[in-house]
This record gives structure tokens, C-alpha cells and sequence, in this order.
């Protein structure tokens, strides 16, 4: 191989590694802006329930369908947000401390931020 020919390969790999790292960071960006929408939408939903109390007891309104329609969607929205979370933390190489959710290195025994014992 030419002087030149190494030249040309080192930065062919130096473009498809800095595309391939664009890309992972693009991926996260989305995935980050989704979790905010899916955690914005589950503080609302928790605020809409708090309001329909507050009607139930103030006005002697029936709200249980409607809260109990709310606390579906939380299930929903927390299923979403786990999902999102561990798409996050494959990307990262990281795990999801099971007590705090905080993402924590994969090789770790405890957690960082909480000091729980990581199984596994």
C-alpha cells in the first residue's frame, strides 16, 4: 500500500466513524425529545386527575370514569417511557439503576446516585 492509498483509508474511516457517531447522536437527541413529551404528557395526566378530585369532592361530580380512563393512560405513558429509557441506555452502554432510574454503567454493582445493589 502507497503513502497515499493509507491516507485515503485513514480518512474514509475517519468519515464513516464521524457519520456513525452523528447518527448515534441524532438517535439520542430523538429519543431524548420523546421521553420529555412522554413525561410532560404523563404530568399532565396526573394533573387532570387531581382536577377531576378536586370537581368530585367540590361539586359532588361523578368523575370515576374519567379518572379511571386517566390512570389507563398513565400505564400507558409509563410503559412508554420504560421503553424509551432502555432504547437510551443501549445506545449509551449503560443500564437503568431499577430503583432510582438513574443510568448507570453496565459493569456496575451499585448504583451511582441511589447506592442500590444492582442484580445481574
Amino acid at each position: 500500500m502507497t503513502f497515499w492509498d493509507d491516507v485515503a483509508k485513514t480518512a474514509n474511516d475517519a468519515a464513516n466513524y464521524t457519520v456513525k457517531k452523528a447518527n448515534e447522536i441524532t438517535t439520542l437527541a430523538k429519543l431524548r425529545y420523546k421521553l420529555h413529551i412522554a413525561e410532560t404528557k404523563l404530568e399532565c395526566t396526573y394533573e387532570g386527575i387531581g382536577r377531576l378530585y378536586y370537581s368530585a369532592v367540590m361539586d359532588g361530580d361523578d368523575t370515576m370514569e374519567a379518572i379511571s380512563d386517566l390512570m389507563t393512560d398513565i400505564t400507558e405513558i409509563n410503559a412508554e417511557i420504560t421503553g424509551l429509557k432502555e432504547q437510551i441506555a443501549e445506545l449509551k452502554n449503560k443500564q437503568i439503576c431499577p430503583k432510582c432510574g438513574a443510568f448507570i454503567p453496565e459493569s456496575s454493582f451499585y448504583c451511582n446516585n441511589c447506592g442500590t445493589k444492582i442484580d445481574g
